[in-house]
């Protein structure tokens, strides 16, 4: 068990009761501000704003909601990875663009 689950195994019925609506409550302004962005109804990313190029090694977000387009299950981001890398996850359905070496499937 990691910390946070011993903290939460140790609240109270009625504290873990709080502590869920908050996050419930917490999600929904979230949700509503996504909605207020997916109104800007963008289109098209200019591919110096995208800059793919020099995304680097880190996760960045290209297209998404929080970027104005109104988009429910679409994302797409950069997710590099360095030469020789042993990192792996998985996904669902994917468009790859390798920006220069190669990869393999």
């Amino acid at each position: 068990m990691t910390t946070a689950d011993e903290k939460l195994a140790a609240l109270s019925p009625e504290e873990l009761y709080e502590r869920y609506m908050e996050t419930q409550a917490a999600f929904g302004r979230a949700a509503k501000g996504l909605d207020a962005r997916r109104k800007q109804n963008r289109l098209h990313v200019p591919a110096e704003e995208a800059d793919i190029a020099n995304a680097g090694p880190d996760q960045r977000m290209i297209v998404g909601p929080e970027m104005g387009f109104n988009v429910h299950n679409l994302h797409v981001f950069t997710s590099g990875r360095a030469g020789g890398s042993e990192r792996y996850h998985t996904h669902g359905d994917a468009l790859k663009y390798y920006i220069k070496g190669a990869g393999f499937e």
